[in-house]
């Protein structure tokens, strides 16, 4: 469709963020769903890393239940060991010890240096924000994958890794592009 005929806007009636004037949406409830906006902003003071690390944020709510626990049992309180033990093997089962070196790896397929990723944020190009934005909703993805031109500010190699980076997800895709 051409230029503000609606493509945003739908996307965002499929998120909820709009109503529809007309037709109905139904996605199942334990169904998750996640978009990139046709300009995604970040803008942060927090670095690259700490940026990614959101995708967990699961995760480390769980890591961080597991950490009070912990300290409650080193303060002689032993009525929390089941629950301790219990959400440390869930934490475990689902990658807690490992979602730190995913986050860095993955930075690294995005493109991103050692020396990138403890930039803040907010000086990051146009580009690199939107890579950082994608791969957060791409390290985790959801089930229904909303992409409102992706391939803004990306160059062609960029925009190569984008497509082998969709091609072997599970996720259902819908994308806005003139590409």
């Amino acid at each position: 469709g051409v230029n503000g005929a609606g493509k945003s806007s739908l996307l965002k009636i499929i998120m909820g963020e709009y109503d529809s004037t007309e037709g109905s949406v139904y996605i199942s409830k334990e169904k998750t769903i996640g978009m990139l906006s046709q300009n995604a902003v970040l803008s942060s003071e927090r670095t690259v890393y700490e940026e990614m690390l959101d995708a967990y944020s699961d995760i480390i709510k769980i890591e961080n239940e597991i950490s009070a626990l912990q300290s409650r049992i080193e303060n002689g309180d032993e009525s929390v060991i089941s629950a301790f033990t219990s959400l440390n093997d869930r934490f475990a089962g689902i990658g807690g010890y490992e979602y730190k070196s995913r986050a860095a790896s993955f930075l690294t397929k995005l493109g991103f240096t050692n020396d990138d990723i403890k930039k803040p944020v907010n000086t990051l190009s146009g580009g690199q924000k939107t890579r950082l934005a994608l791969g957060k909703l791409i390290l985790n993805p959801p089930d229904i994958l909303l992409l409102d031109e992706p391939t803004n500010h990306l160059d062609t190699q960029m925009l190569f890794w984008l497509e082998e980076i969709l091609a072997p997800l599970s996720s259902t895709v819908i994308t806005v592009s003139h590409d």
